[in-house]
Formats: structure tokens, C-alpha cells, sequence
């Protein structure tokens, strides 16, 4: 070694001892907890749930399910069997056997539902049965 101390020494390329990876935060039984714009809370959990590295506020869930407390006391409950949630929109996109359950008893049923968390607004483009 001593010799060649004269030469020059390349380093070693990033990607040679971290290769570079397109991957996903994975989440198991996630909980995600906010509040509306009127100040009531809201609850979203999953069975499992993936968060992209790019966008780390969108998150791709399974078996996902919310829950919100209106002021009034009425709660309601959205759960589906996927589902994708931009926190920073509070936005909650429920896919495939979807139900919609309020306090009061009335349950919908649909395949599709978008609810805007922080407005309290849901809808769907598909048939809904009641």
C-alpha cells in the first residue's frame, strides 16, 4: 500500500452500496386522527397501508375504516375494503363493498365513495342502495 500512495483512488459509486429504490413506507394497523374545519373529530384506520416516498401525505390502505363525531352526537362510520387518504387534502377515497352507517341507524351501500373529511361531504358516482 505504502508504494502506491501516489495514486489516485476512485470512490466507490453511491448506488454500488445503496442501490437506488423506488419504495413504500408499509404501515401496519395505521390510525390517522384530524379534525374537520367545524373542529370535530374524525378517525381513520386500516388492516394495512402503504405510503408512497414521493407523496408521503397520500396513503394507500386495506380494509380501511373512518369514523366521525358530529357535534350534534350523531356519529358516523365509512369503511370499504380499499381505500386511499391524502392528509393533507383530508380527502378519503373508499373502493369495492363500501358502507356508509349513521348513528341514527341508516346504512349505505355503495362501491364508490369520496368524503372530503374536513367538509363533511360525501359522494359517489355509483349506485348506492339504502
Amino acid at each position: 500500500i505504502w508504494p502506491r500512495m501516489e495514486e489516485d483512488i476512485a470512490p466507490i459509486p453511491r448506488e454500488n452500496i445503496l442501490p437506488e429504490q423506488n419504495g413504500r413506507n408499509e404501515l401496519i394497523n395505521p390510525r390517522f386522527e384530524s379534525m374537520t374545519a367545524k373542529m370535530e373529530p374524525y378517525t381513520i384506520t386500516a388492516a394495512r397501508a402503504e405510503q408512497a416516498l414521493d407523496k408521503q401525505s397520500l396513503i394507500v390502505m386495506e380494509n380501511p375504516v373512518a369514523s366521525l363525531s358530529l357535534d350534534s352526537g350523531i356519529r358516523l362510520g365509512a369503511e370499504g375494503q380499499k381505500g386511499t387518504y391524502d392528509q393533507d387534502a383530508q380527502l378519503l377515497i373508499l373502493d369495492e363493498q363500501v358502507i356508509l352507517r349513521h348513528s341514527q341507524g341508516y346504512v349505505l351501500e355503495t362501491d364508490h365513495l369520496t368524503i372530503r373529511m374536513k367538509d363533511q361531504v360525501a359522494n359517489t358516482h355509483t349506485p348506492v342502495q339504502i
